[in-house]
């Protein structure tokens, strides 16, 4: 199957990249930086480089990936939890209003 996931190389995506390519997907990961999507090319999934919050090119990026299903991990997690605090508002709204 070829599965869109937005938020690829996030806490919860990055995992999840790794399990669909083991399972024999065919795996499309968005993601935001040039250096996460060799990450991603590196695992042997395509990368594509899109900003959550411009609507259109995200759809332009789902339309052209052709996949079969799409899957929103989009977070903004520090990697100390301690930070959350510093981060809840910017994750919240990526999940709202990115997703």
């Amino acid at each position: 199957m070829r599965v869109f996931v937005a938020g690829a190389t996030g806490a919860i995506g990055g995992p999840l990249i790794a399990e669909l390519l083991q399972r024999g997907h065919s795996v499309v990961g968005m993601t935001t930086s040039e250096s996460r999507a060799k990450n991603l090319e590196g695992q042997g999934a395509e990368a594509v480089i899109v900003d959550a919050f411009d609507a259109p090119a995200v759809e332009a990026a789902l339309r052209r990936s052709k996949a079969e299903a799409v899957i929103d991990e989009l977070t903004s997690l520090p990697n100390d939890p301690s930070d959350m605090p510093k981060y809840a508002a910017g994750d919240r709204k990526l999940r709202i209003k990115g997703g």
